[in-house]
């Protein structure tokens, strides 16, 4: 028999915010699809935190994980997944699995922080393969 796990979408909860100016830029910096001028990152599920203004974005490696950004609009607002699974999640380094503190990095990879979010990682990432499932 095989066995494969999954926890993609078990508890999914979303909500819109804004993203901070910051973030844009570096959207639209590194992910322009120049055929449409639209930020191309679908389905690329970057990491963002919370700001004291409210706004989304990325981090510097110490701000606390708030959740997993789902979709992009350009005028600026972005749902993120903030509770359920969600597999595939771009790390900044190996990653082991247990209860584990998460921040975001500037790149929208989550990173072991002592200042993070207390999050459960239940596949870890590997030096070769800088992904892991979590739940939030």
């Amino acid at each position: 028999m095989n066995k494969i796990l999954g926890f993609e979408g078990i508890g999914y909860v979303a909500a819109t915010f804004e993203v901070d100016e910051t973030t844009k830029a570096k959207l639209l910096k590194d992910h322009l699809n120049v055929k449409t001028g639209n930020v191309d990152i679908n389905g690329k599920k970057l990491a963002v935190k919370i700001g004291e203004d409210g706004k989304v974005g990325f981090g510097t490696g110490t701000e606390a994980l708030l959740g997993i950004r789902v979709a992009y609009e350009m005028d600026g607002f972005c749902s993120v997944q903030i509770k359920g699974g969600v597999e595939e999640v771009p790390t900044s380094a190996a990653l082991k699995g247990g209860v584990k503190k998460l921040a975001v990095d500037a790149n929208g990879a989550i990173v072991e922080a002592e200042g993070g979010a207390e999050v459960r990682v239940v596949k870890p990432s590997e030096a070769e393969d800088l992904f892991a499932s979590i739940i939030l």
